[in-house]
């Protein structure tokens, strides 16, 4: 992982509460998700009744949440995405993996795509880390990424630690490629 990324991941252990959203890497329905507090009074800043949720006395978790009920069929969903797929790293782990990467190589095709000499410009949402630290190198990162990846098969760029290296320095948030394409 990249360094930013361990970083805050390190630091879940000291958060008040976190969101767990299956739908979106675990590729089951939208309305599985929970949201877990450290301290369960939280619980009680988001708590919804409704003579629909709650039709008796008895305290039921539907009451707990942004939206007042989840169906069941997301849960069963996620349980059972886990169960087939697996939350190892043949499982879960190479999906993940295989669409992050996916992911990665499609960024490093948009965001190398204009040149110097193009009447067009393409601008990643996701700058590169030379916009960020040297953009008078930007060109030069761009011809590395090139170089080490967008010319390079699968195969090769798992093969070549330069090229990894590339890729954990651009990050891990690139599974939503968003890009701005105008004409100079």
């Amino acid at each position: 992982l990249h360094p930013h990324t361990e970083k805050h991941l390190h630091c879940l252990k000291d958060c008040d509460s976190i969101t767990v959203d299956p739908h979106k890497s675990g590729y089951v329905p939208y309305p599985a998700g929970s949201l877990c507090y450290r301290d369960q009074r939280m619980r009680y800043l988001i708590t919804w009744t409704s003579p629909v949720i709650n039709r008796t006395k008895e305290e039921s978790i539907g009451i707990y949440g942004v939206e007042g009920s989840k169906p069941g069929a997301a849960a069963v969903a996620t349980f059972l995405s886990q169960d087939a797929i697996g939350l190892h790293q043949k499982g879960y782990g190479l999906l993940l993996g295989q669409a992050t990467f996916s992911c990665t190589k499609i960024y490093c095709h948009w965001a190398t795509m204009s040149t110097k000499e193009d009447n067009f410009i393409v601008t990643p949402f996701n700058m590169l880390p030379a916009e960020k630290f040297c953009p008078s190198e930007v060109e030069d990162q761009k011809q590395e990424i090139r170089t080490l990846i967008v010319e390079k098969t699968n195969d090769q760029i798992v093969k070549s630690e330069k090229a990894l290296e590339l890729i954990k320095i651009l990050g891990s948030d690139l599974m939503i490629n968003t890009f701005a394409c105008n004409f100079k």
